[in-house]
């Protein structure tokens, strides 16, 4: 069930945040790799929040999973810095 973040998931998030930092607009195709890899940390995230519910519901101290919580807390850094790149810059003259 615990999948840590490895190293390179983690260098593959930086390189996108290094390459995704410019305001411009964005296609549809540079957007899919960071697309991508979101789903892919909130279906874990989503995961990992449903094992540590099911294990407190069966009686299972949560403080005996810190690296669970550890796991989800850098999934959740990595979210938001995903998310971050997708926020439209203030006074865009995109309308949607």
């Amino acid at each position: 069930m615990l999948e840590h973040s490895t190293t390179q998931q983690t260098q593959d998030i930086s390189t996108l945040l290094v390459t995704g930092n410019s305001h411009e607009k964005k296609s549809s195709e540079e957007l899919k790799p960071l697309l991508v890899l979101m789903k892919e940390r909130v279906e874990s995230h989503t995961e990992l929040l449903s094992g540590l519910l099911s294990m407190s519901q069966h009686g299972f101290q949560l403080d005996s999973f810190s690296h669970v919580i550890e796991a989800l807390h850098a999934q959740s850094e990595e979210i938001t810095q995903c998310l971050s790149l997708l926020t439209i810059p203030v006074g865009s003259e995109e309308s949607h």
